[in-house]
């Protein structure tokens, strides 16, 4: 468990794939959890892998379980944080 983050006591990390766009480009979010099954965070992977997440919590992320989305739910979970992961009021 990674403590400390924004306050939070991040339990776990998953990653949600949603495939590729008709571009290629990939379409993967990184979902962080607190002790009590928040969403703590969510963070857009791009290109950057595991890098995507900030530093303290890139071991969890390296082994993240990845799990099928769609993209709706993904822009839906980005949307409620900015590019840092933090919750927009």
């Amino acid at each position: 468990m990674a403590t400390g983050y924004k306050g939070w006591s991040i339990a776990t990390i998953i990653r949600l794939n949603a495939g590729n766009d008709t571009n290629g480009n990939p379409r993967r979010v990184y979902v962080a959890f607190d002790v009590d099954c928040n969403i703590a965070g969510a963070w857009d992977e791009g290109y950057s892998g595991h890098n995507a997440v900030p530093v303290e919590l890139r071991p969890m992320a390296r082994q993240a379980v990845t799990l099928a989305t769609t993209s709706k739910e993904r822009k839906e979970l980005l949307a409620m944080f900015d590019k840092a992961g933090n919750r927009k009021a």
